[in-house]
């Protein structure tokens, strides 16, 4: 095998590890992906489209990165990178992060 193969195989493998390490199963990640989507899609942004989907993929990333699976801190890790963004007022990240706990803490969500 030469040695590109070997470090592709490497790299493949190193991903499916990392992948069945995370503490939430992918489809309850996923699941939050979209809770997230539904929750700040009306949050408003300085360019045409919607950033609910790129905050749902931040979230969701740092979930997986946890070395337990707890649900109530996403709503966490949504309201700091909603406040980081410098151009979303404050009503609209509570509503956003609001909507997001309520559905988790009712089981709606995950």
């Amino acid at each position: 095998m030469s040695k590109m193969s070997f470090l592709v195989v490497v790299a493949v493998a190193a991903c499916l590890v990392a992948e069945a390490l995370s503490a939430c199963p992918s489809r309850q990640l996923n699941s939050l992906e979209t809770q997230i989507e539904i929750c700040s899609r009306n949050v408003p942004v300085p360019y045409r489209g919607s950033g609910s989907w790129q905050w749902a993929r931040y979230v969701s990333g740092k979930m997986a990165k946890e070395p337990t699976c707890n649900l109530d801190n996403a709503a966490g890790y949504l309201q700091g990178n909603l406040e980081g963004r410098g151009y979303i007022g404050k009503d609209d990240i509570d509503r956003a992060v609001n909507c997001l706990k309520t559905s988790i803490s009712s089981g709606i969500c995950c």
